[in-house]
């Protein structure tokens, strides 16, 4: 038999399989949320890295001015800078931080519009007025109807020059008003600014890497075809998609790269090598009406397509959205996500090696360490049931928040907040929506082993009381089964004492000498009959009614014979009675025993038994009726009768009862006639059939 802690163990599984105890691991929740003015926008960074998030403000004044407003923690040090211009772009990618000279403090970087002309503005001490930079011209743009739609696509930082001093490369890009589509290079230390060649096209990115491996960062734009300009008005029109490489001097590496199709995209993608220089790799949103599907197109250092492959293909309902590579347990794979929230994942050889169902749609996913593990978190919007879903870096162990409205991507920021009670939090900046968020793992996630303990150790109680008890019951049954041995042994010895063994032995032999050898070999087959049932039913505590019965009729035989037929007995079974029921071993033979000593034997002749076995309700009755003398009477007259036979049945049957459940109740009736005097005795016993 297994070992209680075994069978608890398997117990509790079994038990946790099919009611699992859901407890998320991390949680995500809502500390605070705020409507704002609708110009007023905001963003958290460590400016001082001192390991506390400052909070920054951007706001239009009435009077033409763009403001900045620097809350410093945890001092509380509030300074504000107002700007030629306003924040009015068609997005709110316009005010970003960096450390440019590598003192681990981080500058802020504005840009502002003023009609038709884009500044550049920046601050790097937060406790004066000073200002590093101050209504930098950077561009003009174009107008559609008096009015600009330009937007700041794309910022980075990166050490162009190998000075030791990083740059700030980013792009600006124009709808319908045309001008500037351009990536910009605003050299910091030097004060100096480079603009690329209109790119026509509508870069929407900007993807940085030593795609020649000469030791120089190439600059490689991202976008899309929305066929806005003819190629009469630019060389690099927007009704295709162009491959292009811009050096450190925003020249052309080589010449663009057309690939036709309005609407089409492309999203450069970056896998390190180990040999020093990157592939650049080109992942192609065909156009529609061409099954939307994705291409791979690989160049060499000369712009020449050396491979092409097909990706992936899907349904245009099921469209896919901007490719990402995410770093996962030291595995870079690249992500190409569907709005039906399927993630489609490859290998560094662009080989699908898993698909990813989330099991809601995607409008947006966003990549983000909000926890400082130095692992993204992978934030996921879907619009039309507002809510947004954070996932671990495998995509695994996802929390969710219902009822948050986002605006899109355009105008929508993440930011962290770091060294403040119940950091680190994410802090999202949505149109006129602000949302405080706590992301982290749940302190009350360790209750769920504590409630698999408890579950545990009260089943292995459990199973322990059980044994102890199931022992206690086997003793019991032990107990009761060596008693029922017992009361069969002396029930045995009572039926075939001595004295009735030698007579019926001698009745035997008193037949032979009067020669009368018919009725001997009748005594002699009841006895034999009598003796073999006695021997193989020695072991067992009940037998068929039919069998009992048959046991009964040799008894009565041998006894009527050995008393010169002083009585005769009857044999009454109703139709309803099946003889194959179970009834208690001797339970009729001790009765009608009783009924010949105690009772006939007592009267010189006309002595008469009467067995009747009848179906009462769900009871089998047995009635054993004799006309002897009577109790009282065979009392006075045997006087070396122990009566102990009827109480040895007693106990026979509370013992019965208890071993198969089978309930035996018996009674015995004295017989008078109209006049008191005593006609016999009846014993009634009653048995529950199952």
């Amino acid at each position: 038999m297994a070992h209680p802690m075994i069978l608890s163990l398997g117990t509790t599984i079994l038990i946790l399989l099919i009611f699992p105890i859901h407890s998320p691991k991390y949680k995500l929740e809502i500390i605070n949320n705020r409507r704002v003015f609708n110009n007023y926008k905001s963003q958290w960074d460590d400016l001082e890295n001192d390991g506390t998030s400052d909070l920054i403000s951007t706001c239009n004044s009435n009077t033409g001015m763009a403001g900045v407003t620097v809350n410093l923690h945890p001092t509380g040090h509030v300074e504000q800078w107002d700007f030629r211009g306003q924040f009015k772009f068609e997005d709110d990618n316009f005010i970003f931080t960096g450390d440019y000279d590598g003192n681990g403090k981080h500058e802020i970087y504005a840009f502002t519009l003023s009609n038709d002309t884009v500044y550049l503005n920046s601050i790097s001490d937060f406790y004066h007025l000073n200002r590093t930079i101050c209504n930098l011209f950077i561009t003009t743009v174009g107008l559609v109807k008096g009015q600009s739609d330009v937007s700041i696509a794309a910022v980075h930082m990166a050490d162009l020059n190998h000075d030791g001093y990083k740059e700030l490369i980013f792009s600006i890009n124009a709808g319908f008003s045309i001008y500037p589509r351009a990536v910009f290079i605003f050299d910091i230390k030097n004060k100096r600014l480079l603009k690329s060649p209109e790119l026509g096209f509508y870069p929407t990115n900007l993807v940085l890497a030593d795609f020649r491996g000469n030791g120089n960062i190439e600059i490689v734009p991202a976008g899309y075809a929305p066929k806005n300009i003819t190629a009469q008005v630019v060389q690099f029109n927007d009704s295709s998609s162009w491959v292009m490489v811009l050096n450190s001097r925003l020249q052309f590496v080589f010449p663009p790269v057309e690939l036709p199709g309005r609407l089409g995209g492309i999203f450069p993608v970056v896998f390190p090598s180990s040999k020093g220089n990157n592939r650049l790799t080109i992942i192609r949103n065909m156009p529609p009406g061409e099954s939307n599907r994705y291409w791979l197109y690989m160049f060499d250092a000369e712009g020449r397509i050396v491979k092409t492959k097909q990706l992936l293909k899907v349904e245009p309902e099921t469209r896919a959205g901007n490719p990402f590579v995410l770093f996962d347990n030291k595995v870079e794979r690249l992500m190409i996500p569907n709005r039906n929230g399927q993630i489609f994942c490859f290998d560094t050889m662009f080989n699908l090696v898993e698909k990813i169902n989330l099991g809601q749609s995607i409008s947006e996913m966003s990549l983000i360490d909000i926890d400082n593990d130095n692992q993204n978190e992978i934030i996921l919007r879907n619009d039309e049931l507002n809510r947004i879903t954070v996932f671990r870096n495998n995509f695994k162990d996802p929390v969710s928040l219902n009822d948050i409205k986002l605006y899109d991507y355009r105008r929508t920021r993440f930011s962290l907040i770091y060294g403040i009670p119940n950091s680190p939090r994410l802090f999202i900046h949505s149109g006129d929506m602000e949302y405080t968020i706590v992301y982290g793992k749940t302190p009350m996630r360790f209750i769920k082993w504590i409630i698999y303990l408890s579950i545990y150790l009260s089943i292995l109680l459990f199973t322990i009381l059980v044994r102890k008890n199931q022992s206690i019951q086997l003793r019991k049954r032990y107990d009761t089964e060596k008693k029922i041995t017992e009361l069969q042994l002396k029930i045995v010895r009572n039926q075939m004492d001595p004295h009735f063994t030698l007579n019926a032995i001698n009745t035997v032999v008193d037949a032979i000498n009067k020669e009368n050898k018919e009725e001997a070999r009748e005594n002699l087959v009841h006895f034999s009959k009598m003796f073999r049932s006695l021997v193989l039913s020695a072991d067992k505590i009940k037998r068929t009614l039919g069998e009992e019965i048959e046991f009964t009729e040799n008894y009565l035989a041998l006894e009527k014979f050995r008393f010169g037929n002083r009585f005769n007995y009857k044999i009454v079974i109703d139709p309803e009675v099946d003889l194959s029921w179970d009834v208690p071993k001797m339970v009729i033979q001790s009765s009608v025993e009783n009924a010949v000593k105690h009772g006939l034997l007592n009267k010189d002749a006309g002595g008469v038994i009467l067995i009747h076995a009848a179906r009462n309700d769900h009871k089998l009755s047995l009635e054993i009726t004799d006309n002897g003398v009577g109790r009282s009477a065979a009392s006075q007259r045997e006087k070396s009768s122990t009566g102990k036979g009827l109480e040895i049945m007693e106990q026979f049957f509370i013992l019965y009862h208890k071993i198969t459940g089978i309930k035996v109740q018996s009674s015995v009736i004295d017989l008078e006639d109209e006049n008191g005097i005593p006609k016999g005795t009846k014993v009634v016993v009653e048995i529950s059939l199952q």
